[in-house]
C-alpha cells in the first residue's frame, strides 16, 4: 500500500529547482548565478535546489496578493498553461483565503475510483517535506481534474494536462508531488525508515495522482515586474557535414 501512517508520501520542497523561475527573470533579481547542474545545492535526500539563491520559503508582504499578476502578465506561459494556473487558483482560494496544504488530483482518466482500492487505504497519509506536517486524503475527496478540464484539451489530453503541471511547477506557481512509490518515505529517507527502501526500476507507472499546492512565494512576491521581455537566443553551433567523400566537398558545402 502506498502513503500509509507507517510509511507516507513526502512532499517535493517549495525550495525544489524551478528552471524556467530562474531562466525568465531579470539577472538582476537573482542574488547570484545559478551554478552548474551538475554542482547544483541539494537537499539532504537528494532533491535540487537550484534557484540562483532566490529562497522560495521567503517573500516580503504576507497581505499583498499577486498571484494572478503574476500569471496573465507571464507571456511565456501557453494560453492552456494560463488557463490552468487561474483555475488552480479557484480551487485553492475561499472567499479571499488561500488554503495551502493543497489537494490530491486525479490527472488521468479514471472512470471507477476502485483502481485505488489495490493501492491505498482509505486513505493517503501524506507528510511534509520537514516532516512537522501531517495529512490524510480521503479516496472520496480525491479532486478530478482530469474530468474537470477535458474541454480545455484537444489532443493527448493526459500528456498536455501533465505537460502543463510540469510547467507550473518549473515556474513556482505551484508545486507537484507523484504520488509514487520513489516519493515514499522510505525511499526518500532511507537511512531512518524502518521500512525498507522499494525498488522502483521494477514499479514504473504513471502517477494517477498527484498532490498539488499553490507556491506561497508566488503569491505574495510581484514576479511578473521582473521578467525578462524575451528569453536571449542561444548562440547556434555550426554544424560540420554528415558525410562527405572528399575535402574538397566538404569545402563547397561549408561555403554554400
Amino acid at each position: 500500500m502506498l502513503g500509509t501512517d507507517e510509511n507516507p508520501i513526502m512532499l517535493v520542497p517549495e525550495s525544489a529547482h524551478r528552471p524556467k523561475l530562474v531562466k525568465h527573470l531579470l539577472p538582476g533579481f537573482i542574488p547570484r548565478k545559478p551554478k552548474d547542474e551538475k554542482k547544483a545545492d541539494k537537499t539532504s535526500d537528494g532533491l535540487r535546489t537550484n534557484n540562483g539563491g532566490i529562497d522560495l520559503n521567503k517573500w516580503g508582504s504576507s497581505e499583498r496578493n499577486y498571484y494572478i499578476e503574476n500569471v496573465v502578465n507571464n507571456k511565456f506561459l501557453s494560453h492552456l498553461e494560463t488557463k490552468l494556473a487561474l483555475y488552480l487558483y479557484s480551487i485553492f482560494t475561499h472567499k479571499g483565503e488561500f488554503y495551502y496544504p493543497g489537494y490530491i488530483f486525479i490527472v488521468r482518466d479514471t472512470p471507477d475510483y476502485s483502481v485505488f482500492n489495490r493501492r491505498f487505504d482509505d486513505y493517503i497519509c501524506v507528510y511534509g517535506y520537514h516532516q512537522t506536517e501531517e495529512l490524510h486524503y480521503y479516496i472520496a475527496g480525491f479532486f478530478d481534474l482530469f474530468k474537470r478540464l477535458e474541454l480545455l484539451f484537444v489532443e493527448d489530453y493526459q500528456k498536455e494536462l501533465s505537460n502543463a503541471l510540469d510547467s507550473l511547477h518549473d515556474f513556482g506557481y505551484i508545486t507537484v508531488t507523484d504520488i509514487v512509490e520513489e516519493n515514499l518515505y522510505s525511499n526518500r529517507h532511507p537511512k531512518t525508515s524502518a521500512i525498507p527502501k522499494i525498488d522502483t526500476k521494477a514499479v514504473k507507472r504513471k502517477p494517477r495522482l498527484k498532490h498539488i499546492r499553490i507556491g506561497r512565494w508566488m503569491v505574495h512576491t510581484p514576479y511578473w515586474t521582473k521578467l525578462l521581455l524575451q528569453v536571449p537566443s542561444e548562440p547556434s553551433i555550426p554544424q560540420k557535414p554528415k558525410s562527405a567523400k572528399k575535402a574538397e566537398e566538404a569545402a563547397d558545402i561549408v561555403k554554400s
